[in-house]
């Protein structure tokens, strides 16, 4: 996926107003009028407002698929399920690997790029003649077991090169991708010619390594033997070196777009209005007095629905807490049914059924009943192995899981609403439509 952040809207802006204002050729007489000058600002003010517009809408629907990652529970690899979006961290397990062709270390993917320098007219430029992917399918293994990962048609991987599609018959969603490791990037090298004169060429080099830790994202499908982890329209297949927490507050970096695309449009707005002026110098103070008018507006109206927008998560995050809880409530007594029979003593087994209800909100449940409950099921090798039992163990196990995630996800999300309730301008607006900060929420109490 695209990062968007503040430096490289800063970055391509500049780039677009001083070629638009100072490009020209050097024998150009007309290049640099006064009129010229104008309608390059003109020119420049519109691109300069339609790249803010448009980095700043491509920033919320990243932002979307990343509120899906985050929101998405780790899991352990025996918790996936055919048909949802997954993610876990674990250790990359190959099931066969390759050899990277030009550094020739082992891999399960590799990604090569040749380029050749060539003359275009009066320059030279470097013009790519080898763009080439491999990868095999691998594990991403942890305690509870592993799940096979497919990276069919990923999209990305740092290479600043688009990939070679690798099964064109098959749909391919966008913004998949694979941190991958560049181990040659860019290295120059000559080929010799006897007739000609030696031609000069540069390789790049991409590989992922068996044994390297790994957060995985995506959808899990029922493949010919076991279940697999690809790419869908719904979420994208995302490989990360590194873990869940990291990968998504480094995701946008820098100062917040959210403030800099305003202050662009505003910039856009006056290099248009100087290029205005020459041609109608009195359309220029009700053309600004507009085009703020515009701007503030625009910047309330996007402030109320960010509020709006993250006080929403903070809610439906509580609503899928309670949710799970819920799920947890109706198995105990389930739980408790089959231990009761195969257990003599029920007494003691009673008793930690007993805490086990009464630690509801204490997720995930203390070591000490943990520890007793280890205990009883030594006592009784039978009731291990129950399969009812497991199959109930094994949705408790995913329910701790699932809740200590939300409730992560829960205060995260508070913490973004809280922010923005109390910086400026979002401040006012909070306050006016009577938005007040929501409160954490602890491991002893359901707010």
């Amino acid at each position: 996926m695209e990062r968007i952040g503040a430096d490289k809207v800063l970055g391509a802006v500049a780039v677009l107003v001083f070629a638009i204002l100072f490009y020209g050729d050097d024998d150009c007489d007309g290049c640099y009028t006064p009129s010229a000058m104008a309608f390059r600002a003109i020119l420049a003010g519109a691109v300069v407002m339609l790249a803010a517009v448009y980095y700043y809408m491509k920033f919320l629907s990243l932002e979307k698929i990343l509120f899906c990652v985050d929101r998405q529970p780790v899991l352990s690899a025996a918790l996936a399920t055919e048909g949802v979006p997954y993610s876990s961290e674990g250790k990359l397990i190959p099931i066969e690997t390759m050899t990277a062709p030009i550094s020739k270390r082992e891999c399960v993917y590799y990604h090569v790029i040749k380029e050749r320098l060539e003359k275009s007219g009066k320059s030279t430029k470097w013009v790519m003649k080898e763009n080439v992917m491999a990868y095999k399918p691998f594990y991403v293994e942890d305690k509870s077991g592993r799940l096979l990962v497919d990276l069919m048609n990923v999209d990305h991987d740092f290479s600043d090169v688009v990939l070679p599609i690798v099964k064109r018959q098959i749909a391919n969603p966008q913004n998949s991708e694979v941190d991958s490791m560049p181990v040659i990037c860019r290295q120059e090298y000559k080929i010799e010619k006897h007739m000609a004169a030696d031609e000069r060429w540069r390789q790049s080099e991409y590989i992922l390594t068996p044994g390297q830790d790994i957060f995985v994202y995506g959808m899990v499908f029922k493949g010919d033997e076991e279940e697999v982890l690809r790419e869908s329209p719904e979420c994208p297949l995302i490989v990360s070196r590194k873990t869940k927490e990291r990968y998504v507050n480094e995701f946008f970096t820098g100062p917040s777009l959210w403030y800099v695309s305003n202050l662009v449009v505003a910039f856009g707005l006056i290099l248009l209005m100087a290029g205005v002026a020459y041609f109608a110098p009195n359309f220029f103070m009700p053309g600004m007095t507009l085009g703020l008018f515009l701007i503030v507006g625009q910047t309330v109206v996007r402030s109320y629905n960010r509020l709006v927008l993250l006080r929403e998560r903070v809610e439906n995050s509580a609503s899928e807490i309670s949710l799970q809880l819920k799920k947890r409530a109706d198995l105990l007594p389930q739980l408790e049914e089959v231990v009761k029979g195969y257990a003599k003593h029920e007494a003691t087994l009673n008793q930690l059924i007993a805490n086990m209800r009464a630690d509801l909100l204490f997720y995930p449940i203390d070591k000490g009943t943990k520890k007793d409950l280890i205990a009883v099921l030594e006592a009784y090798p039978k009731l291990q192995a129950s399969g009812n039992f497991k199959s109930l163990m094994l949705s408790v196990e995913k329910l701790e899981e699932s809740i200590a995630q939300v409730r992560e996800f829960y205060n995260r999300s508070v913490l973004k609403y809280n922010n923005l309730c109390q910086q400026f301008p979002t401040v006012i607006i909070a306050k006016i439509a009577g938005m007040k900060p929501a409160e954490f929420m602890d491991r002893y109490r359901l707010s």
